[in-house]
């Protein structure tokens, strides 16, 4: 559902970041969830934060926020990253 403008605005200040459990036995360099929650957008980054610190994660989650709000102010905005085919096999686009 597309929100008035003003609505997403006003909600912008309300964003939260939170820091959760530290593990030692992490597997992964870097994970995004989406999360299925009704009328926000919510999502959790897992990462290695000694090979993505604590600054370069926030920035990553403010442009994913940056792009979201884009996305719904302007319907012609893209989703894609430059240079990515979304239509290539996933092995070609260094997927496993």
């Amino acid at each position: 559902m597309c929100r008035p403008k003003r609505n997403l605005r006003a909600a912008l200040p309300l964003t939260t970041v939170g820091w959760g459990v530290q593990e030692d036995t992490y597997d992964g360099t870097f994970h995004l969830h989406c999360e299925d929650v009704a009328d926000v957008v919510s999502f959790a980054i897992f990462a290695d934060t000694r090979l993505l610190p604590p600054d370069v994660l926030r920035e990553c989650a403010g442009q994913i926020e940056a792009v979201t709000v884009e996305a719904a102010f302007n319907g012609q905005a893209s989703s894609f990253l430059a240079g990515v085919d979304p239509t290539a096999p996933p092995e070609s686009r260094g997927e496993p």
